[in-house]
């Protein structure tokens, strides 16, 4: 149902507040990752933003050096988005992850890159998986307490012959340490041995997934990931990786064999094959 949010703005449709909840979901989005989401030409997606721009719902990061550089404009919720979507979303929006929001804003090109990534990860399994595919984003898992701590960039459940597979999804940031990501592991290994996901979810620990920018950090990250994994003599947590490269070409068929585990790396498989 249309709803308005202030007595000086156009009355918002599903369709805009789609957009502005996908802005929720990922923080930051170009025109290409709102349209491939949401299914839609880039010439119906940018029409949908400009009104959306023009009323204050959205903030977009564009100046001459994106244009010079090729660099796609960068869209973003403002305080009129945030007010919509607590209207619209109500309890299945996060509050403190609303206030967050508010900051964005402001937020550094590192940041904004990094939820791009994950967004880009989430267009190439949609568009190879449709509808088969539930990706829910750190905003959309923040308030549950069986995640990790240090929460995922996503969780994903991916239905294969009627029956639910399930991941944690990290994409690996350039521009953060790499000992982050290797400790991450050790998280992980402690987060499975004290059982939170199986105590309250009553399933196995989900497979963790991890994404790189380049074949050298993944095979970087492979032999760090394999190193704490082989000392630990359980089967859970199991840890796969790819690279942007792989990733992108799975909508292509017969390519989605791109997951290697990162404790027999000469395997190489499918998300349906985990």
């Amino acid at each position: 149902m249309p709803i308005i949010n202030t007595d000086n703005h156009y009355l918002l449709n599903t369709k805009q507040l789609a957009l502005l909840r996908l802005l929720y979901r990922f923080r930051f989005a170009t025109s290409a990752h709102l349209a491939i989401a949401l299914g839609l030409k880039l010439s119906t997606i940018n029409q949908r933003l400009q009104i959306l721009l023009d009323q204050k719902y959205i903030g977009r990061n564009y100046d001459g050096n994106y244009k010079i550089h090729g660099k796609p404009a960068e869209y973003y919720l403002l305080p009129n988005g945030i007010a919509a979507l607590k209207q619209y979303m109500r309890d299945k929006c996060d509050d403190k992850v609303l206030h967050n929001i508010y900051k964005d804003k402001n937020a550094k090109p590192s940041s904004i890159a990094h939820s791009l990534d994950v967004f880009s990860v989430y267009c190439s399994l949609k568009e190879r998986y449709g509808d088969k595919l539930r990706f829910f984003s750190k905003s959309q898992i923040y308030s549950y307490k069986h995640f990790p701590a240090q929460l995922p960039d996503a969780f994903i459940r991916l239905d294969v012959n009627g029956k639910q597979k399930e991941f944690f999804l990290e994409v690996i940031d350039p521009n953060k340490p790499f000992f982050l990501y290797v400790g991450k592991v050790r998280r992980y290994i402690e987060y499975s041995d004290d059982s939170s996901w199986q105590d309250a979810m009553k399933t196995k620990m989900p497979t963790v997934l991890v994404v790189s920018g380049t074949i050298g950090t993944q095979v970087r990250f492979q032999k760090q990931a394999a190193r704490f994994l082989k000392r630990h003599y359980e089967d859970e947590p199991k840890i796969y990786t790819t690279n942007t490269e792989k990733l992108e070409a799975i909508v292509n068929p017969g390519h989605d064999e791109i997951w290697r585990n990162a404790e027999e790396p000469e395997q190489v498989v499918s998300l349906q094959q985990i």
